[in-house]
């Protein structure tokens, strides 16, 4: 049945995607100085068939995102974004903020951490980020600066809850970047920091946790709660490469965990890949801090890429487990907004019997 559904959901694409290319940008409409919406979406189709996990990951297909957003400005010096997430039958809110023109933004988004992250899941190479990202900090709800300092690319923010799940706590941040040109090519490096306080609504703990590099089955490693927890640090360092249609991408993270009883505990993780269109005139664009949508010919257009990955979540009396991945993706771009994606990904998971292997096709539309 889940092989047929996955033929179901790439005819669907297929047949959507000229129209979803014409399209492409999403409407806008504006009225004037005072008011400006601009409507859109994206709908994210997956379906995941593995291997050698001794049935812990069952095969099966997901809607991974279905949203909606509302974008635009007003009263001259404003603007805007709202945007929710039906995806399992849930409404959840991603970002939800207004922004003034000084760069200050208040609301639901992003916490300033880590390159991947950062990039829209539109856009990102492949179909998951990569497992240190189980280490990020996501959206919170809060106020931060947008803005740049000489020739650096500056966000900071500070904040608490999520609107989705409740009180998580305060946390204060800041991501530094910058991005040049020299010899050809592309260069960007960067580096961030969080702060966080648990709150007592949540009994001080912590937990992190993740799966290998899809979205379906459970988390193969996980340190469980970390309780009596003071403060939680959180550092980022990252960089990356493009010259033509290579480029290449790595990011370390690392996370300090404080207790008032206990011993404090060290995570971290990395990952490094490099990728490359197969036209010599495709590349990445760059948005200031971060990379985004492909730049690519009529036509359509194929990706090759190769990321290896770790977590490791063992340190003084936490056994989370350590897991490694090597992914192989391969993209097909039916135009800058509509493609397919298929990721082989093979895990190492220490203490664990099986090193499941997983073939996960995303079929994805943005409008």
């Amino acid at each position: 049945m889940t092989v047929f559904r996955a033929i179901q959901i790439a005819l669907v694409c297929w047949s959507s995607s000229a129209l979803c290319a014409n399209d492409w940008p999403a409407p806008e409409w504006d009225f004037g100085d005072a008011f400006t919406l601009r409507v859109g979406g994206r709908v994210h189709l997956d379906h995941t068939e593995t291997a050698n996990d001794r049935g812990l990951i069952e095969d099966d297909s997901e809607v991974r995102r279905a949203r909606l957003y509302a974008k635009g400005t007003f009263s001259r010096s404003w603007k805007y974004k709202f945007e929710l997430d039906f995806a399992g039958g849930e409404r959840d809110a991603k970002d939800f903020y207004v922004q003034h023109r000084s760069g200050i933004r208040i609301g639901e988004f992003k916490t300033p951490f880590s390159l991947e992250e950062q990039e829209s899941s539109n856009t990102m190479t492949f179909a998951e980020r990569g497992l240190p990202t189980a280490l990020v900090t996501s959206r919170r709800s809060g106020i931060g600066w947008f803005g740049e300092l000489g020739d650096y690319q500056v966000t900071t923010a500070l904040y608490e809850r999520t609107v989705n799940d409740g009180d998580e706590g305060t946390g204060v941040g800041a991501r530094v970047s910058r991005g040049w040109e020299a010899d050809n090519a592309r260069w960007h490096a960067g580096a961030a920091v969080l702060v966080e306080e648990p709150s007592n609504d949540a009994l001080n703990q912590s937990r992190f946790r993740a799966r290998p590099e899809i979205h379906i089955g459970p988390r193969l490693v996980d340190t469980g709660r970390i309780e009596n927890v003071d403060r939680v640090y959180r550092f980022g360092v990252e960089a990356a490469w493009q010259s033509g249609p290579w480029s290449a991408q790595a990011e370390w993270m690392g996370v300090d965990v404080a207790r008032d009883v206990g011993p404090d505990a060290r995570f971290s993780g990395a990952y490094v890949y490099v990728t490359r269109f197969w036209n010599q005139a495709a590349y990445r664009s760059y948005a200031g801090s971060y990379f985004s949508r492909v730049v690519m010919p009529e036509g359509g257009l194929w990706q090759s890429s190769l990321r290896y990955s770790y977590l490791d979540l063992n340190d003084a009396d936490i056994e989370g487990s350590t897991i490694s991945d090597i992914t192989l993706g391969t993209n097909y771009y039916f135009a800058p907004n509509v493609r397919v994606l298929l990721d082989v990904v093979w895990s190492d998971v220490d203490e664990l019997a099986a090193d499941p292997v997983a073939a996960h096709l995303r079929l994805q539309v943005d409008f």
